[in-house]
């Protein structure tokens, strides 16, 4: 799809959800977002990281969570010459994570204190998979060069 396209099918998402909010009350707003919970939280971390590091918000670069991922598999687990497995194995890795949000915002999506409950947890296990991830592909990869 490229930028342009999951730009505007996100533009196009948010302007739903808005539309959802206004015409039914009743519907929690966080669990709107955990519905979107993904782009949101990639989107929101990536900000957040550059600017906290001083970098350009608006030029892309290789850390966000599914390519931290693949190359983790790729150095914990396959090593260099595997990397057309690392990255079918990161969806399968990654497919509860896309879908658990979702689930729980359907679920909750009339319960406005359990859905921004669900939120948080959700965000904190989002930052805490980005931590984890680098390190241990970190940790492996100084194993691998001194031993």
């Amino acid at each position: 799809m490229g930028d342009a396209g999951s730009y505007g099918v996100g533009h196009l998402l948010i302007w739903i959800a808005f539309m959802i909010v206004e015409r039914s009350p009743d519907i929690a707003v966080p669990a709107l977002i955990l519905v979107l919970f993904w782009p949101f939280a990639d989107a929101f971390h990536t900000i957040v990281r550059r600017l906290l590091m001083g970098a350009p918000v608006f030029v892309p670069d290789r850390m966000h969570l599914h390519q931290k991922l693949c190359r983790c598999i790729v150095i914990v687990f396959l090593g260099g010459k595997e990397r057309r497995r690392s990255n079918p194995l990161t969806t399968l890795i990654m497919a509860p994570m896309l879908v658990l949000p979702v689930i729980f915002g359907v679920a909750l999506a009339e319960n406005k204190t359990a859905s921004w409950i669900a939120l948080l947890l959700f965000a904190m296990l989002f930052a805490f998979a980005h931590k984890l991830i680098t390190l241990v592909a970190v940790k492996r990869r100084r194993k691998f060069r001194t031993g």
